[in-house]
């Protein structure tokens, strides 16, 4: 399949220790998005494939030109009747030189985990929309 001008493809692994690992990005794609895009669209990938065991469906919306976003954002939403309950999440920086994830328009009150553990920041994740979909149902 072949991808649009100016996409690329990132490809992410599992690393045998439980992890998930991530190719270096081309030089181009890094100068595309412009400094810091790269690292955040890297950390939306691992998050997003960390998902997919919990069923959630993800669509990346990083394409600076297409969507017309100033941020990476990644679209988590459940399949079927219920599509449209769902998070947009977005990567920011944390204070000592740390990443974390965060549901888009809530600003820094949206902290949802931070991104060393793509397993507890999906389950978080997961617990959130939980929540959303069943309001009255305790998730422990």
């Amino acid at each position: 399949m072949a991808l649009r001008p100016g996409w690329a493809r990132i490809t992410v692994t599992d690393a045998g220790d439980g992890g998930w690992s991530l190719p270096d990005a081309a030089p181009d794609t890094v100068a595309e998005y412009g400094r810091g895009y790269d690292p955040a669209v890297r950390r939306l990938e691992v998050l997003r494939v960390a998902l997919k065991p919990l069923g959630w469906r993800c669509v990346g919306l990083y394409d600076k030109r297409e969507f017309r976003f100033p941020v990476p954002l990644l679209w988590v939403y459940a399949s079927g009747r219920a599509d449209d309950i769902g998070a947009v999440v977005t990567v920011r920086a944390l204070p000592g030189e740390a990443w974390g994830y965060f549901e888009a328009g809530d600003g820094r009150g949206g902290f949802i985990s931070p991104c060393g553990d793509a397993k507890a920041a999906a389950e978080a994740l997961d617990l959130l929309l939980k929540h959303r979909l069943f309001p009255f149902r305790e998730y422990a």
